[in-house]
């Protein structure tokens, strides 16, 4: 006998796929499917997600949470996904499914997008883009979203186009959690006010919905992980926030210490961490305290990762935070006075570096990265790091692997890259 809601979902999904859905197979990251809570993805989640099969966004059978792709309806992608999950508990291994991890590195001035597996390293193909400056990918990286110089493309992750949309001045790109929206900075003119700002996409109509001007070079951007905020570094010395349910600006922060261009969140949104072009230093934002006209009492604590030999200059490029925020990972580079061997007078010497600062105790350990070190990737499993730098600054822009647990360089990727300036990872189960 086929309970009454079985019969109901197999109306709604054909019998050959609703046998496949009881099938314990592959896992993913994280349990999105167990819809009630209850810590299994079982029969109750099936049902639940049945009766919203089919339905749209707007529609009063639709519910954000069955999404599973994020693409505004209820359909076969968040089918499959949700039976990848059936019958798993956290932390359980899953029947033959395996990760697969990708990286996608944007090169500017090659007018293309390298991809790469990272279990071997080797080419998995390319994406010929003009100018591409910024990537992301929708929550289940099932669609790429790139930022190129004068326009804005949805693909898919091989890089087929879904549509764009012409933006100059594009930079870096986030999307919102429910799929639904990317918002792109847009660096503008320095000398013109009101052409930087936030250009705000509606991924469903495929279209520009709204641009919100913002002062200076807005350039990094990250949301909080229910969407309803945006953070973005902006050149001006500050840090810009936005409400994404009003598409406002709701406050400003200056960083009197800093030129933020690239911004990182902890994953339970409480922290913000801030880059600086211009100095030694990574700054922690609270999230949670209403500061002044400013919000300066919100910066919590400063980190301070220069050596103790005579500097000139140093600059903290770019940065990444550890799944579990106790880490953070800088690119960096500094021009110190060194003696080198044979001679007895200091001269000038540039040191790249990939920083690796414990948040908890303020200790840096340090990995040589010739004499500049520029972009950088952290893999989604924490253990390898893949960053941009030169051996010296007369030679060319290499991709370098390095070993997270030894603090190691292993090699570097077997591409001739010319400006690789965004390095973005998707992973997907199989």
């Amino acid at each position: 006998m086929i309970p009454k809601r079985l019969r109901f979902a197999s109306v709604l999904i054909p019998a050959c796929l609703l046998s496949f859905a009881f099938q314990v197979i592959g896992q993913q990251a994280a349990l999105k499917a167990d819809f009630n809570g209850n810590g299994t993805v079982d029969f109750d989640d099936f049902f639940l997600f049945a009766d919203a099969f089919g339905a749209r966004q707007g529609e009063a059978r639709f519910g954000a949470k069955f999404d599973l792709s994020g693409n505004g309806t209820v359909d076969f992608d968040d089918f499959f996904l949700f039976a990848a999950d059936f019958g798993k508990k956290p932390g359980q291994t899953g029947g033959g499914g395996t990760k697969e991890v990708t990286v996608y590195i944007a090169d500017l001035l090659q007018d293309r997008v390298h991809i790469l597996n990272t279990r071997d390293n080797l080419s998995a193909g390319t994406i010929q883009i003009v100018q591409p400056r910024g990537l992301a990918f929708s929550a289940g990286g099932s669609a790429l979203y790139i930022a190129s110089v004068d326009t804005f493309h949805a693909a898919q992750p091989d890089g087929r186009r879904d549509f764009s949309v012409p933006l100059n001045g594009a930079y870096k790109v986030a999307v919102s959690p429910d799929g639904q929206k990317a918002y792109v900075t847009k660096e503008g003119d320095p000398e013109t006010p009101g052409t930087g700002g936030l250009a705000v996409l509606d991924l469903r109509a495929k279209k520009q919905s709204n641009f919100i001007p913002l002062p200076g070079r807005p350039s990094g951007i990250v949301l909080t992980p229910d969407g309803g905020k945006a953070y973005v570094a902006n050149q001006t010395r500050r840090l810009i926030i936005l409400d994404l349910a009003r598409e406002a600006v709701k406050d400003s922060l200056l960083v009197t210490n800093a030129i933020p261009t690239r911004v990182a969140i902890s994953p339970d949104g409480g922290r913000v961490y801030l880059n600086s072009a211009n100095s030694d230093t990574i700054n922690v934002v609270d999230t949670a305290i209403n500061g002044g006209p400013e919000g300066r009492d919100r910066v919590v604590r400063t980190f301070a990762t220069k050596t103790a030999e005579s500097h000139l200059f140093s600059a903290i490029l770019d940065l990444a935070l550890s799944s579990d925020s106790s880490r953070v990972y800088a690119s960096s580079y500094r021009l110190i006075l060194a003696t080198t061997p044979g001679s007895s007078e200091p001269t000038p010497t540039l040191v790249g570096e990939l920083l690796i600062l414990d948040v908890g105790t303020g200790k840096v350990d340090r990995i040589l990265m010739g004499e500049n070190a520029v972009t950088l990737g952290v893999a989604p499993d924490g253990k390898t790091a893949y960053v941009v730098f030169q051996r010296t600054v007369s030679e060319g822009l290499e991709v370098a692997v390095v070993d997270l647990e030894t603090k190691k360089v292993v090699g570097s990727l077997p591409i001739a890259f010319d400006l690789p300036v965004d390095i973005k990872f998707r992973t997907v189960v199989r």
